[in-house]
């Protein structure tokens, strides 16, 4: 069974006939609520879930997280209204297959259900590329230490977890914290944070 989440009637109706249509499973159910959907879940094996709930994605996560037993088998394919890296973050850092705009070319929402049937990851690739695209301008003026460096502290890491993570001193951390922002003209930690993640959303 597959269930489709979703406020909006015609979103649940345009998504049905793409499963259908795919022959993916032979019984889709719609819900327009959070409480239905986990109740469902509870009650009967669920294959995949369609999930479009926008107003509700961080009660979700908590359900994800708080019920793992309930869902660790359960295919999830996210649907969000607009690029959110914030959103996009937590996904990547939990049991879900996928992550695709609703607005995506209908082939892409295809292939997004096909590949995460096959258990396999499916991510919008708007959000691959811009990711690539800052990933890309940062390394070109770090060194390999400073990159990997940024990306510990851009994830709220502290200089002494970061030392021994990496296996190096606190005040050496400290010194390519230093560089880095100078190269890459910021002030402080917190704009490292700020740069990694507010830029693409």
């Amino acid at each position: 069974m597959i269930i489709i989440a979703d406020e909006c009637p015609l979103v649940r109706l345009g998504l049905m006939n793409l499963v259908n249509h795919e022959k993916i499973t032979d019984k889709v159910v719609e819900v327009d609520n959070l409480d239905t959907l986990v109740l469902l879940c509870q009650k009967q094996p669920i294959h995949m879930i369609l999930y479009g709930l926008n107003h509700h994605f961080d009660a979700f996560f908590d359900c994800l997280h708080q019920q793992q037993d309930i869902f660790k088998d359960i295919k999830i394919l996210m649907l969000e209204n607009c690029l959110d890296y914030t959103t996009f973050k937590k996904v990547r850092g939990m049991n879900i297959h996928g992550y695709v705009l609703k607005n995506a070319d209908t082939q892409d929402i295809i292939d997004a259900l096909h590949i995460v049937n096959r258990d396999k990851h499916y991510f919008d690739y708007d959000i691959l590329t811009k990711l690539d695209e800052i990933n890309a301008s940062i390394d070109s003026r770090l060194t390999k230490r400073e990159y990997e460096i940024y990306s510990l502290v851009s994830k709220g890491i502290s200089n002494a977890q970061i030392a021994a993570k990496l296996f190096i001193s606190p005040n050496t951390v400290k010194k390519h914290v230093s560089s880095i922002l100078n190269k890459l003209h910021l002030e402080d930690r917190k704009q490292i944070i700020l740069q990694r993640y507010k830029t693409i959303v």
